[in-house]
């Protein structure tokens, strides 16, 4: 008697709350992407915005956090290839630099009387890199937005546009030693937070390693700029 009473409760909750609600709190138990998902044994259940095959482009803007001699920002974009959902090509990586000496430069050199401090002013970077992205994952925000999110890596060569400047005496007075296009080792890490199937936001920091010349001599320096843009996903190959 008491399994009747508890059929009968339950056939008149689903009368009372209809189909769709019903369906609406259960987990597509035999969907392909469940099955899948079970085969691969996936920890982070129902994902939603896959990459593979397509291209990624991106707007973005930055600086440079820790250049105490020059504010440097930027303004460029990216493009990438994603072959998976995993691995990916960022065919171009452009940032064009917006530089002007910090007042911390220009004391330094005046307070001191210095004759010859050589710095390194940003004019562009150029690369292109191989981009790894293993981590996928999603964030609850107060206990009902969901925000999905990929954490990627990237390595990649290029080349730095940049000017050895020279300051001097009480002024001081700027000039230009040199000017010229370095090779460069890049490597970054990043987030993406997707807006939708078609739209991310992405933050990620890269140093810029470039051969660059003070004082008459080669040297390897780093070049960290932080950046953050709007990305949109395009139709891609396959």
């Amino acid at each position: 008697m008491q399994t009747i009473r508890r059929i009968a409760l339950l056939a008149l909750f689903g009368l009372a709350a209809g189909p769709g609600q019903l369906l609406a709190d259960g987990p597509e138990v035999d969907s392909p992407q469940h099955g899948y998902e079970r085969n691969i044994g996936a920890v982070v259940r129902d994902k939603r915005y896959y990459k593979a095959s397509k291209i990624e482009l991106a707007v973005d803007g930055g600086l440079t956090p820790y250049d105490s001699t020059y504010d440097n920002y930027f303004l460029g974009g990216r493009l990438t290839w994603h072959i998976s959902d995993h691995y990916g090509w960022e065919i171009i990586d452009w940032q064009h630099a917006f530089s002007t000496v910090t007042s911390w430069t220009t004391s330094l050199v005046a307070a001191n009387n210095l004759t010859d401090v050589q710095v390194i002013k940003l004019k562009e970077m150029v690369g292109t890199s191989f981009k790894l992205s293993p981590f996928y994952g999603k964030i609850r925000f107060f206990g009902s937005q969901v925000v999905f999110l990929d954490i990627y890596a990237t390595l990649g060569l290029g080349m730095v546009n940049s000017e050895t400047h020279k300051f001097t005496g009480t002024g001081p007075t700027e000039t230009t030693v040199s000017a010229s296009w370095d090779p460069s080792l890049n490597f970054g890490l990043g987030f993406s937070f997707y807006l939708s199937n078609n739209f991310t936001l992405n933050f990620d920091m890269r140093n810029y390693m470039a051969y660059s010349t003070t004082y008459g001599m080669r040297r390897l320096n780093s070049n960290f700029v932080f950046t953050g843009g709007l990305t949109i996903f395009l139709p891609g190959f396959g």
